[in-house]
């Protein structure tokens, strides 16, 4: 499905919703890790533990964060929360969603942690926003909201694409408009050379 498209010079740029996007969870190297209590969904790297889940019920979220800082050497953690209502979405944050007040739909699913052996080895500067960004580009590719675009001649002729921008239209866009403005040199460059 197209989400944007141009022209530009002689080409056609589309911005496409990606539909076979990689999982950032599986396919990347995420420098967190996600713990998911849904029975429903895979929201993550791993299951809430039973121990995980008592300590939620019996002392709240304080209870929780205590244990995973003690037996996984979290150094921070965030709870996730999610919404289940005509397609799947996740948040930072510990409670129903705000359209699902009564909480129907949304609440806790889980939680995101880091260690001081993942924020060493990816050279992570801000715990707490690298949790929040792999929890929000995760989040993207539970909604769909990742994209691609193709450069093509105004015939169909498909010159140059790329996928995978996760979660801002208009920067694939930016990066089309820059690629379109490269094949365009490009294919004039090669139809001159074919007259000299």
């Amino acid at each position: 499905m197209i989400h944007t498209e141009e022209d530009y010079e002689f080409l056609r740029i589309e911005v496409i919703y990606d539909e076979d996007p990689l999982n950032p969870r599986d396919d990347w190297e995420p420098a967190t890790t996600i713990a998911y209590a849904s029975t429903r969904y895979d929201l993550g790297d791993r299951k809430v533990g039973d121990d995980e889940v008592d300590a939620y019920m019996d002392g709240g979220w304080d209870s929780l964060v205590e244990l995973v800082k003690e037996q996984e050497g979290a150094v921070a953690v965030l709870p996730i929360s999610m919404m289940d209502h005509s397609g799947v979405s996740i948040w930072i944050g510990e409670g129903p969603s705000a359209f699902d007040t009564a909480g129907w739909d949304s609440g806790f699913a889980g939680f995101v942690y880091i260690t001081q052996s993942q924020i060493d080895t990816y050279g992570i500067p801000d715990a707490d926003k690298c949790m929040r960004g792999e929890v929000e580009e995760f989040n993207n590719y539970l909604t769909g909201n990742v994209f691609g675009f193709t450069i093509a001649t105004k015939d169909g002729e498909v010159h140059e694409s790329v996928w995978g921008f996760n979660g801002d239209p208009d920067y694939c866009l930016e990066e089309a408009r820059r690629t379109a403005e490269y094949v365009a040199k490009r294919i004039t460059a090669e139809a001159l050379a074919k007259f000299m």
